[in-house]
């Protein structure tokens, strides 16, 4: 039986050599403690946060004018952060699990350089990944462009095993003005290669991933217009990382406002 102040009891089995043994472990909190985190810019919002394998927070940070930057805090180190790579983007980006690599979404060059087509927009349509290591003075290299110019790519997230993006993008369904589809896919930054996974009338929700402890799964969020009752259904798919997975639902939320499935 193992007792610590404020911790929840625990009683755990314990191999002890006849020469003796030093045991540290960590015990779970009765009461766990909640630290806010803030922006390490003033004016900045934090628009994601997530673990990085070492036990660091990975922040995307959000500017007042868009631009995005990738910062850590360190939660060992009295919550010091520090900006990671030099990353400064108005597009979403994702910090590689191990810390070291940004994989980040930029229009097409070919968009850029022709700015008149987007002369009355504020917007220009994400269409290629690119790869920012986060040494200082490292080149970005281009992993992956989309095919289809009216493609635009909207979120990403990496996988655990630091190799793989999961990838969404929307396409023009040419049914109705606005009318889209959501295509995933899986895309290899070693080889550049990308696997068609799913195509859904759904919009995905950003930065709601959420993988399986193998891996091989990830859950996340989507919403869908009902033209019937004209309100948002959040749906949650998990998609088994194979060829051709199929989308299935799990079943109703206990407050009945949406789906909730894999």
């Amino acid at each position: 039986m193992i007792q610590g102040q404020d911790a929840i009891v625990e009683t755990r089995s314990v191999y002890v050599g006849p020469d003796g043994s030093d045991l540290a472990l960590s015990l779970w909190r009765t009461h766990p403690s909640v630290t806010y985190l803030k922006p390490p810019l003033p004016g900045a919002v934090l628009s994601d946060a997530a673990f990085l394998t070492d036990g660091r927070l990975a922040l995307q940070v959000a500017l007042p004018d868009s631009e995005r930057q990738a910062w850590t805090l360190d939660p060992d180190a009295h919550l010091a952060t520090q900006r990671l790579g030099d990353v400064a983007v108005h597009a979403p980006l994702a910090v590689r699990p191990d810390g070291q690599a940004i994989a980040v979404l930029q229009p097409l060059t070919e968009a850029v350089s022709t700015a008149s087509a987007f002369a009355f927009s504020d917007h220009v349509p994400a269409g290629e990944v690119w790869l920012v290591s986060t040494d200082a003075g490292a080149t970005p290299h281009q992993v992956w462009t989309v095919a289809e110019p009216t493609e635009e790519l909207v979120d990403l997230t990496w996988a655990p095993d630091d190799k793989h993006l999961f990838l969404i993008g929307r396409q023009p369904t040419g049914t109705g003005i606005g009318a889209a589809r959501t295509v995933i896919r899986w895309l290899d930054t070693d080889t550049g290669q990308a696997e068609d996974l799913a195509l859904l009338p759904s919009q995905v929700a950003p930065g709601t991933y959420v993988w399986s402890p193998d891996g091989q799964s990830v859950g996340f969020v989507v919403h869908t217009a009902s033209l019937a009752r004209g309100v948002h259904a959040h749906c949650s798919r998990r998609f088994p990382l194979s060829r051709r997975p199929r989308p299935r639902r799990i079943g109703w939320p206990t407050r009945g406002s949406g789906r909730v499935g894999s």
